[in-house]
């Protein structure tokens, strides 16, 4: 079967499992609604339904598998029904769903995080930055506001002295970088 024809395949399966079920089905006849179809059963209210191919990747062991495709819905107040088009089997839950094909769910894989520095798209590295922001942010360069904040040099730290006013002498002058962070000491030889 053409892959472009399977959702359709699983809509139409959807509307007979319904149909079974007692509810009344309204298919959207529009490529671009709010959702699938518009299902009901006289005394309740309607339910937004979107309709899933069930979708399964069976793990090695061949006990386990986890779902492809969309985990949130179009918008608020609609539901997912999976509909199985090789077995003709459709249901809200996708846990049970699986496991009448004999199968446990596995949990998602976590989703991809991305740099937390404005204008940053970067692949998540740790501390909420990618490789870049994060080297940064190690040596004192980046402010992260839910971050801890690191020590900058010159701030009596400890083991270093207070910077002097400089009077000509490049000992014990700390150098800024272009945003007035103390980057480094300078020394003469």
């Amino acid at each position: 079967m053409d892959p472009k024809h399977k959702g359709a395949v699983a809509e139409l399966i959807a509307s007979a499992w319904l149909l079974q079920h007692g509810y009344e089905v309204f298919r959207n006849v529009s490529q671009c609604g709010v959702a699938d179809m518009v299902i009901w059963r006289p005394g309740e209210a309607p339910i937004l339904i979107e309709v899933r191919k069930l979708s399964i990747r069976v793990a090695v062991d061949g006990k386990t598998c986890s779902a492809i495709g969309a985990r949130t819905p179009r918008g608020p107040g609609i539901r997912f029904l999976y509909a199985d088009i090789e077995t003709g089997r459709c249901g809200f839950d996708l846990q049970l769903l699986v496991a009448e094909l004999g199968y446990t769910l596995r949990s998602p894989p976590p989703l991809l995080r991305f740099c937390s520095a404005p204008g940053c798209g970067g692949k998540h590295a740790g501390r909420g930055f990618c490789r870049l922001h994060y080297d940064r942010w190690k040596r004192g360069l980046v402010d992260g506001a839910s971050l801890i904040p690191r020590p900058k040099l010159g701030e009596g730290n400890g083991n270093l002295p207070e910077p002097a006013e400089h009077d000509g002498c490049d000992d014990g002058f700390f150098a800024p970088d272009r945003d007035d962070h103390p980057l480094h000491r300078l020394t003469t030889p």
